[in-house]
C-alpha cells in the first residue's frame, strides 16, 4: 500500500523533473547513502512516473549535466541534493 501512496505522490505532479528528481532523491534516503541503484528497468520506470522512457533518459541528462548526479547504467550517483530539489522546480 505505501508503494501505491508513493506512486500517487509522484504522478500528482505536472513536471517530470518533479517526478524523477523527488523518486531518486527518496531511493537516497531510503538507501541511506548517496549512490543508489535503481530497481527497474528504465521503461518500467517511465511507466511507474507516467512518461515516456525517452523523457526519463532527457531529464537523467539534463540533471548529468547541471552536475546534479552521475550515472553508470542503473547505478545513480546524487552529487547536490539540494540543488536537485531546486532543479525539481
Amino acid at each position: 500500500m505505501q508503494a501505491l501512496e508513493k506512486q500517487a505522490g509522484y504522478l500528482g505532479n505536472d513536471s517530470i523533473n518533479v517526478r524523477l528528481t523527488h523518486y531518486l532523491l527518496d531511493l537516497r534516503t531510503a538507501a541511506g547513502q548517496d549512490t543508489v541503484t535503481v530497481p527497474m528497468a528504465w521503461t518500467q520506470l517511465a511507466d511507474y512516473l507516467g512518461t515516456t522512457p525517452e523523457t526519463v533518459s532527457r531529464t537523467l541528462k539534463r540533471l548529468a549535466e547541471e552536475k546534479l548526479i552521475e550515472r553508470s547504467g542503473k547505478q545513480v550517483r546524487i552529487l547536490n541534493a539540494e540543488d536537485m530539489e531546486d532543479f525539481a522546480w
